[in-house]
């Protein structure tokens, strides 16, 4: 039996940072990444077995086009777990802010485009329910993109059949600790660099009481996103919960460290040179 691997990219979670090492231990032959501007939705799942069941070694399929609307249960030569990157949503949509803006001439977002600020921006969901609601469940429902049952009983049996293994932005480091440990056939070297990081940006007192806010809103929305990022938060607790992690933890962030020393320089100007054509 082979093991097959999905990746969800949900925009401004790391997953730049994520493919590179996808990449790095699939190689390009075992590796696909679509180009999700070619048509609208998610890869659908009898393309998604096609993918899978013409291959004589493992694989993965990422992007941003890959949602769990897949054959999990459909595959007979081999098992299927699909990973994807959890975060907390009020930062995701301050990073998605900062990133769109940076963008200039790209902005497809009408509020984004026509705020002068983050507090302005900030401003108008609060005032906007259906924004709100858009922006609360944005990460649950890029993931059940198709599926039958949106739901969160859905996403327990999905982990309990271990089909699903969510993952947290705020702990990137730490999963990569745990990719390594349960499944290390593939998955053998998972230090990393960080890649396309927004800007840092200090919030005003304003913008902090305007965050709180759409976060109490957000708490009020059924299957929202804070409910999502708790629930990868614990999931990923209870998989750390092993006697070694803290010394696993700590060789990860040496070799981090090392990866920064040896490859970055390189990495980190293509990266910036990218990034300059792209907001061009």
């Amino acid at each position: 039996m082979k093991n097959f691997y999905a990746f969800s990219h949900i925009p401004k979670t790391a997953g730049t940072s994520f493919n590179e090492i996808l990449l790095r231990n699939f190689r390009a032959s075992r590796y696909l990444n679509p180009a999700h501007g070619l048509y609208e939705g998610p890869i659908g799942k009898e393309n998604a077995k096609l993918y899978f069941e013409d291959s004589n070694d493992s694989k993965i399929l990422a992007g941003h086009r890959v949602s769990l609307n897949l054959p999990f249960e459909d595959l007979v030569n081999g098992s299927l777990t699909c990973f994807t990157i959890i975060r907390n949503p009020l930062r995701r949509l301050r990073s998605e802010y900062f990133y769109l803006k940076s963008l200039k001439r790209k902005i497809r977002d009408p509020y984004i485009e026509e705020s002068n600020c983050y507090q302005e921006y900030l401003e108008k969901i609060i005032n906007n329910d259906k924004l709100i609601m858009e922006i609360g469940t944005y990460q649950f429902q890029f993931l059940l993109q198709n599926c039958e049952n949106k739901n969160f009983v859905h996403l327990e049996n999905l982990v309990d059949d271990n089909y699903f293994f969510p993952m947290v932005q705020e702990k990137f480091i730490d999963c990569m600790v745990l990719l390594e440990k349960f499944f290390p056939v593939d998955f053998k070297n998972c230090s990393y660099t960080i890649q396309n990081v927004t800007s840092h940006y200090n919030l005003t007192k304003q913008e902090i009481e305007l965050e709180k806010k759409v976060k109490d809103k957000i708490i009020k929305i059924p299957n929202n996103d804070l409910m999502l990022w708790n629930f990868a938060n614990n999931f990923i607790a209870e998989k750390s919960a092993y006697d070694y992690f803290e010394r696993e933890l700590h060789r990860m962030k040496t070799r981090n460290k090392l990866r920064r020393m040896i490859h970055s320089p390189f990495l980190i100007y293509s990266r910036r040179f990218s990034n300059l054509i792209e907001r061009i």
